[in-house]
């Protein structure tokens, strides 16, 4: 089988992945759009993977460099090209309208509270003691701690409702999020 724009030869589909990349939406139809998306899908997943891979060897490389000057530089650069290709497939858009398969055209039209519940978040406290042993102030200065304590919050469930602006698909998703109060 041959791509119906280029005409190279291809497995499967009817794009090669050139002109899958480069064709504009409108010249795609609903099923190569669709491919094209399971192609951009798996490529975010690919520079998640590759990118916090090479923060961990870059991690590794930090203590082992403490030892080996050279090394440490190596394991800097790893570190800082690994949260770079990291945040490129973190902030990648890969939302998609489902109906036709079109990127960057889903925009919210409501945002419904379905439900709200009460919870705590672990949180971390400085606390300042100045008095102790029966009430007796110690010392000019306060002795300070930092402490872990469950803090009162609201999980709030929404339903968000969504509309395609290129072919008018209506749809809806959740979402949650917790506040602290």
């Amino acid at each position: 089988m041959n791509c119906r724009i280029c005409k190279k030869e291809i497995k499967d589909g009817t794009l090669c992945n050139k002109c899958l990349k480069s064709l504009d939406d409108e010249l795609m139809t609903i099923e190569e759009r669709s491919q094209r998306n399971e192609m951009v899908k798996s490529e975010h997943d690919r520079h998640l993977a590759i990118g916090s891979l090479m923060v961990i060897i870059g991690i590794i490389g930090l203590f082992v460099g403490i030892i080996i000057s050279p090394l440490f530089v190596v394991a800097i650069c790893l570190i800082v090209f690994g949260a770079i290709y990291f945040l490129i497939g973190f902030f990648k858009n890969t939302s998609f309208c489902p109906a036709c398969q079109r990127k960057k055209c889903l925009e919210d039209i409501s945002r419904d509270l379905i439900g709200e519940f009460q919870t705590t978040i672990r949180e971390r406290r400085k606390i300042e003691r100045t008095r102790h042993e029966g009430g007796r102030v110690v010392g000019g200065y306060p002795e300070t701690y930092e402490m872990e304590v469950d803090a009162p919050a609201v999980e709030r469930h929404y339903r968000i409702t969504y509309k395609c602006n290129k072919c008018g698909y209506i749809g809806t998703r959740e979402e949650s999020e917790t506040v602290k109060i």
